[in-house]
């Protein structure tokens, strides 16, 4: 039987073989009828019409060929990326790991330490009441107790209650393993392979420490010399069960980002297909702000409230050149450096904006579409890796990933009270940033 099978094999491979060789050797016949047609006597009319019809051919083959290898290259390229950041992410894990469990432990304890400094900055709070009036109450597995003298409350809780970790049956070492997944900014499948856990669990823990990090992070402040802008992308239900009548649409980067510095028309809206607005700011310093917003039209209300008390009162504001930023600007008592696009001045220019675009497109891009209810997480982890310097668009991939970094998503993950169960991402809606003035 193995034999039949080997022969089969041969015989498949010389008749590939064949093909290529009869395909060379086809092609490069036609180019010698050419060149024979060329030095013929035949009338200029149809040797004219025979070459126009040759030539076409010709180009067309060589086009065809020079893009099954250009896609065979980019598969090849990607193949190469993801078996390379596979082998960093299982050499960090390795290092993290340690070389006893020991340090495995204090690793674990310090990260809890960090929580707790984080939650009680203020003093002890019950993440259930809020009452300030709490004591310990004893060890269990090695974890701090506490319970709350709210005589209408009473309840007992840790140091990571309500928060993204909370009533998980899985060890913290895998949460660790997961966040480093998402430091080197991993996709689901990749992540739920590494970790070994299914992957509506890591779809489920990814959008958990997100809410976590959205809470902790807020919107953010910039100053000095700040550049606004704004970008769209269409709206995507990528997750949602659709009806019999509901018109579908890819969710793909194809049709969700064509139109990133455009400003919609009533012809793709009138078609089904809505956009939705990111406004973004950046300073000088990386401070940057990057929200999706409910707006459906621009005008300066919407933009101040988005941008008041966000912007410093003794900032330079540079813009794209829209009409509604340069009311804005003006209304707001700030000063305005750069008005539109074609403005060459040195001190005053957009590049740091334009490439904020580039970098969120990239990074929302390597995800194969982002359902518009879950936009504002993604925002918020490209935040989060820009701060830390782990994401470099021009490679194209994250950066080496250190206790550090892992240390740091860990807390500010869970330094807040997020009580987001399971069930509840089933009825979720899109979070915006209201600016529905």
């Amino acid at each position: 039987m193995s034999l039949l099978v080997k022969n089969d094999k041969k015989q498949d491979q010389e008749s590939n073989y064949n093909q290529i060789s009869n395909q060379k050797e086809s092609k490069s016949a036609l180019e010698q009828l050419v060149s024979d047609v060329e030095n013929s006597n035949m009338p200029e009319f149809i040797k004219e019409g025979f070459l126009k019809i040759a030539n076409d051919a010709i180009k067309r083959e060589k086009e065809e060929q020079a893009l099954t290898e250009f896609e065979e290259k980019k598969h090849e390229d990607q193949n190469k990326e993801r078996m390379r950041r596979s082998n960093i992410l299982k050499m960090i894990i390795k290092n993290i790991d340690g070389d006893s469990s020991k340090e495995d432990n204090n690793f674990n304890q310090d990260i809890i330490d960090g929580i707790r400094e984080m939650r009680f900055i203020n003093g002890r709070v019950c993440p259930h009441c809020m009452c300030e009036d709490i004591w310990k109450y004893g060890v269990e597995a090695g974890k701090q107790r506490y319970k709350c003298k709210n005589k209408e409350c009473g309840r007992t809780f840790r140091d990571t209650t309500s928060s993204p970790m909370y009533n998980s049956k899985k060890s913290m070492r895998k949460w660790i393993e997961y966040m480093i997944c998402m430091l080197m900014g991993l996709t689901l499948i990749e992540s739920s392979k590494v970790v070994d856990i299914n992957i509506a669990t890591a779809f489920y823990w990814r959008h958990k420490i997100l809410d976590g990090l959205r809470s902790e992070m807020g919107v953010g402040n910039i100053g000095g010399n700040v550049e606004i802008g704004h970008m769209l992308v269409m709206e995507s239900t990528k997750g949602k069960k659709r009806w019999v009548y509901d018109k579908s649409r890819r969710c793909g980067t194809k049709n969700k980002f064509p139109f990133l510095h455009r400003e919609p028309t009533y012809h793709f809206i009138f078609k089904g297909h809505r956009v939705n607005y990111i406004l973004l700011g950046i300073d000088k310093r990386g401070n940057m702000l990057a929200e999706l917003t409910d707006m459906l039209q621009i005008n300066p209300r919407r933009l101040g409230a988005m941008f008041n008390g966000r912007i410093d009162d003794d900032s330079v504001v540079s813009t794209e050149g829209n009409r509604h930023y340069h009311t804005y600007v003006k209304n707001s008592g700030l000063e305005l450096g750069r008005k539109n696009t074609r403005n060459e001045s040195k001190e005053y220019n957009l590049r740091a904006l334009m490439s904020m675009k580039r970098e969120i497109y990239s990074w929302i891009t390597r995800f194969k579409g982002v359902s518009s209810k879950y936009m504002n997480n993604y925002l918020y982890w490209y935040r989060f890796m820009k701060r830390k310097g782990l994401y470099d668009m021009e490679k194209g991939f994250c950066q080496e990933v250190n206790n550090f970094s892992v240390r740091s998503l860990f807390i500010k993950s869970h330094s807040e009270y997020t009580s987001m169960r399971i069930k509840d991402f089933k009825n979720r809606k899109a979070i915006y940033y209201s600016v529905a003035v």
